[in-house]
C-alpha cells in the first residue's frame, strides 16, 4: 500500500530529492509582490552564505553541499522567468499547486 500511494503522489508531483523547492502559498497574480523579498535575500546574502561557512560544527562536505543549494536558490531568485514559474506555481488551476481554501480567501 505505501508504496502504491508514494508512486500516485509522485506521477502527481514528481520530486527529484526532498531539497527541491516549491512554493506552496496563496496564489498571487502581481508577482512584484516578491521583488522586496529577493531583494532582501540578495542584500543577506554575504550574511547566510557565512552562517555556514563559519560554523565550527559543520563538516567541509555539508557546508559544500549547502553552498551548492544556496547558489541554486540564489541563481533561481536572480532569474526572472525561474522565480516567476516557481511563485506563480499555485496559480496554476491546471497544477497540484492550485488549493483553495473555503473561508480564507474571496475569489
Amino acid at each position: 500500500r505505501t508504496k502504491n500511494a508514494i508512486k500516485s503522489v509522485q506521477s502527481i508531483h514528481p520530486c527529484k530529492s526532498v531539497r527541491e523547492r516549491r512554493y506552496r502559498g496563496y496564489c498571487i497574480d502581481d508577482l512584484k509582490f516578491f521583488e522586496p523579498v529577493i531583494a532582501l535575500y540578495n542584500q543577506l546574502k554575504p550574511q547566510i552564505y557565512a552562517l555556514f561557512a563559519d560554523c565550527t560544527l559543520l563538516d567541509a562536505k555539508y557546508k559544500k553541499s549547502n553552498a551548492q543549494f544556496l547558489d541554486d536558490f540564489y541563481t533561481a531568485i536572480n532569474t526572472p522567468k525561474i522565480w516567476q514559474k516557481d511563485f506563480g506555481y499555485p496559480c496554476n488551476k491546471n497544477g497540484t499547486g492550485h488549493i483553495v481554501i473555503k473561508g480564507l480567501r474571496e475569489d
